[in-house]
């Protein structure tokens, strides 16, 4: 016979050992009677608890791999920003010398935007019309709301949301 092929039983296969046939009658009879087992009061309530215990516990490895992740990213960053200045501190004397150069930097930058911001003021509205710049605050602020009902929007969806 080919194993493939399941064996040809008759439709109602018999022990040859009447004991056995007995027994198997008795466990038929059992199957029968016993009818469907329900579980115990308070299961349903039992595992969504510890199903919520479960998402919880879930979420807070998630976040713990979340800011140990940008935590690793950050002091990567700056790590390469000191190796920048690494060749800086000893070229120019010091710490100090190089302090005081990015802080000059700092303020020579901040006085030139405040230059250019002021010289824009003064020369926008001579060539931009009263009424553009009206359409442009009102696309900005359509823009701003969209942005933080969007925003809001995504944060209430956060959580873990199960129906009861």
């Amino acid at each position: 016979m080919n194993s493939l092929q399941p064996e040809k039983f008759d439709d109602e296969f018999r022990f040859e050992d009447i004991l056995v046939e007995t027994a198997w009658g008795e466990v038929e009879t059992t199957f029968r009677s016993s009818g469907m087992v329900a579980p115990l009061p308070g299961f349903t309530n039992r595992w969504m608890q510890r199903l919520e215990l479960a998402r919880q516990k879930e979420e807070r490895k998630q976040a713990w791999v979340l800011i140990l992740t940008n935590l690793v990213i950050a002091f990567g960053f700056i790590l390469l920003i000191g190796l920048g200045f690494l060749p800086s501190i000893s070229g120019q004397g010091g710490v100090v010398n190089l302090w005081v150069g990015l802080v000059s930097r700092a303020v020579i930058f901040i006085k030139m935007t405040g230059g250019l911001a002021s010289t824009m003021l003064r020369t926008l509205p001579g060539v931009v019309p009263n009424s553009w710049w009206i359409a442009g605050f009102t696309l900005l602020g359509i823009m701003v709301a969209l942005w933080v009902s969007m925003v809001r929007r995504h944060l209430q969806n956060q959580g873990v949301q199960h129906d009861e």
